[in-house]
């Protein structure tokens, strides 16, 4: 995920979509009795960069996935235990108009993703295999191997994902797959699924195997970003 994202490790706006971006990831994941805060963080989103749409994104799945998970346990649809996402979801939306060009801001990301002479002629916004297959570049070689190790975690760990995991999972696979630009927000995605996924797979490992993963993580990990740097 570090090498697939190092390419757009730059001192640019979008720095703060990856980081709201695995922010939101943490909330809703882990921290959902946080959730009340993410209106407050969507609006500060919204006047740091156009990525805020992406938030808007999560935290509707994050309210779908809800819905979906409240009728599967429950049976039938409850109203009462979906209506906290739901005003989160709502309130994000509406935060998102609070800067200083109003409804302008929110509308310009729309406008702006429409633009076919960005999708033709600028290279970050090209797909990362226009061209063809390029076995010379690091980042997009990591970027298909994070690809394809997130979807062999998803199809063996399919009944512990949630909808929320789902749907997201999806939607920055895409985004990654169609634009080079995009390619460090899934790797934020698809890295956060894909340990979240196997952390869940070793709950059912012996006790020394898991141990030995756990001591294995930080080494793993600081060679990967010295393997990217």
């Amino acid at each position: 995920a570090v090498v697939a994202s190092s390419g757009r490790f730059l001192i640019r706006p979008e720095i703060f979509t990856f980081f709201f971006t695995a922010l939101y990831l943490y909330i809703f994941i882990k921290k959902q009795n946080l959730a009340f805060y993410v209106p407050l963080l969507q609006c500060l989103w919204a006047n740091m960069h156009g990525g805020f749409i992406l938030g808007i994104l999560l935290t509707g799945f994050w309210a779908l996935g809800s819905f979906i998970e409240g009728y599967r346990q429950a049976g039938r649809i409850n109203l009462k235990a979906n209506f906290r996402p739901f005003v989160i979801f709502v309130a994000v939306f509406l935060s998102c108009f609070i800067n200083p060009y109003g409804a302008r801001l929110v509308a310009y990301p729309f406008f702006f993703l429409n633009n076919k002479f960005l999708e033709k002629y600028v290279l970050e916004w090209l797909s990362p295999f226009y061209g063809g297959l390029n076995i010379k570049s690091v980042n997009v070689i990591a970027f298909i191997s994070l690809a394809f190790i997130s979807l062999l975690v998803l199809g063996l760990n399919i009944k512990r994902l949630k909808p929320f995991h789902l749907f997201s999972l999806m939607a920055f696979s895409y985004l990654g797959f169609t634009s080079r630009r995009n390619m460090a927000l899934f790797a934020i995605v698809g890295g956060v699924f894909s340990m979240y996924a196997m952390a869940k797979a070793t709950e059912r490992l012996p006790a020394s195997l898991k141990r030995t993963f756990l001591r294995l993580r930080y080494p793993g990990g600081l060679f990967v970003i010295g393997l990217s740097a």
